[in-house]
């Protein structure tokens, strides 16, 4: 290759470092859910139970988006009544940059996304239980007089992030994260709640349980300069470069909650399971005239020594 054609070609790899697509990607499902039951008087001839109310629901709820600011959000809105009802989905951004799926039936609940490209972005929820996370008045399962009900459900949660894009060292990209980190989310909580009164009992519980990961792509830096060579007389690129970095992570395990009526009559509790993804893609970096400025002495120096050559 002559020396021109090496010096054209550094010139235009100068000007395509942000050429590569981040990818963004988070999952979380629930498996192996289980209710056990213990009577806590085995002698007074009542077997134990727990039923669900009519107000329970399961919904995805959330949007993806395309690019960012640029364009409006796909929202997500599905509800079917029922505990872990079974419902199944997927919603794609218009240019299929952002894309989720989910579902939900008696053997548990999936939730997973991705985002590919600069600006997607994907912001998803799935949940069982009564229709409202913060009303804590709102009881959804019954449980028999002196019963436990131990309630337990094995997870698995994973996010990865990658190829942010590479920025060139004086871009507007150096200047702000959110324009050169890749991100992903996975989340999970198990919740149970009930406060009764009676014959003396004030018992009250409360608990939360649950788990996430995340993930963060950051940015690769590519530096340039262009140097005179005095024995060719031509400008010479000369670049330094250091590499971003990818990451994926994975939880997985199991939650547990108690349901615990001593009571001689039924109880109500609060119980509901929810998982969250969320992530981002990067945006494409703008460069500065700085950058600008630097491609131009490139393709001045290309200029120079083509006009050089046509007179030789």
């Amino acid at each position: 290759m002559t020396r021109m054609n090496s010096l054209a070609l550094a010139c235009v790899l100068s000007t395509v470092s942000c050429a590569a697509f981040a990818a963004s990607s988070a999952s979380a499902s629930v498996t192996n859910i289980k209710f056990q039951l213990i009577d806590l008087a085995p002698d007074d001839g009542i077997a134990p139970s727990f039923t669900f109310g009519d107000d329970n629901v399961t919904m995805a709820s959330g949007w993806v988006d395309d690019f960012g600011r640029t364009t409006p959000l796909y929202p997500l809105s599905q509800s079917t009544p029922g505990w872990l009802a079974s419902q199944s989905g997927n919603l794609t951004s218009a240019s299929s940059a952002a894309i989720v799926d989910w579902s939900a039936g008696s053997q548990g609940l999936g939730l997973s996304a991705s985002a590919q490209g600069w600006g997607a972005q994907y912001n998803v929820s799935l949940v069982t239980g009564d229709g409202s996370e913060s009303d804590y008045l709102m009881r959804n399962l019954r449980l028999s007089a002196n019963a436990l009900l131990n309630v337990e459900l094995s997870y698995s949660l994973d996010a990865s992030a990658s190829n942010a894009p590479t920025c060139l060292a004086n871009d507007v990209c150096l200047r702000s994260s959110s324009f050169t980190t890749e991100r992903a989310n996975a989340s999970l909580g198990l919740s149970l709640a009930y406060h009764y009164l009676e014959d003396g009992l004030n018992v009250g519980y409360s608990r939360l349980v649950g788990d996430s990961v995340h993930a963060t792509a950051s940015a690769g830096i590519q530096a340039g300069a262009y140097i005179f060579d005095d024995s060719t007389g031509d400008l010479q690129l000369v670049t330094d470069e250091v590499p971003g970095s990818d990451q994926a992570n994975h939880a997985d395990g199991v939650l547990k909650v108690s349901f615990f009526n001593a009571s001689q009559s039924d109880q109500l509790a609060k119980l509901r399971i929810g998982m969250t993804v969320w992530g981002a893609g990067t945006t494409q970096a703008v460069p500065e005239p700085s950058s600008f400025g630097l491609f131009a002495l490139g393709a001045a120096a290309l200029y120079v020594r083509s006009w050089r050559n046509r007179k030789c």
